[in-house]
């Protein structure tokens, strides 16, 4: 079944009851998308800050383990993730944004940081989001998804959802 996945799309994610989360998608690049994850209600409307926000697939959507429960526009405040990229032949460090375009070289402290560019699989991502909807610590390979208001694309590249 072809599913019409677009940004705005609010994607149910199976955890544990009695949580309720939903992956929001605020952007879609070359076969990817960022999606933001949202304690939810009942409703499966997102409430307060997203817990996580990553690159991944859309795979669980397309086997019918996601589903779409509704459209919302992204707001334009979840911090969207920028990563570091070394470039060898300028001896510097530079950032990327989630399109992979780099931008501009980063100073130390941006540096210092920023992740390395990651794309978690659809599986990796509703791990991450059930570790915190049964309260359990994140493992390590899960802190680039923690979302970042200070180091992000609206603060680093000043641009908006």
């Amino acid at each position: 079944m072809q599913v019409a996945l677009d940004v705005g799309c609010v994607l149910s994610v199976p955890v544990p009851e009695p949580a309720s989360y939903v992956a929001h998608v605020i952007r879609k690049r070359r076969g990817f998308i960022v999606v933001a994850a949202f304690e939810a209600t009942a409703e499966n409307h997102p409430v307060g800050p997203p817990k996580l926000v990553a690159v991944t697939f859309d795979s669980l959507v397309k086997t019918g383990d996601w589903t779409i429960v509704g459209r919302r526009d992204p707001d334009p405040t979840i911090p969207v993730p920028v990563y570091k990229v070394p470039v060898s032949s300028e001896n510097a460090i530079y950032l990327q944004d989630v399109n992979g375009e780099l931008r501009r070289r980063a100073d130390a402290e941006e540096a210092q940081h920023l992740f390395n560019p990651v794309t978690y699989s659809a599986a990796a991502f509703q791990k991450a989001v059930n570790q915190i909807a049964r309260g359990e610590p994140l493992e390590a390979r899960f802190a680039p998804m923690v979302p970042n208001w200070e180091y992000c694309e609206q603060t680093l590249l000043h641009t908006s959802n």
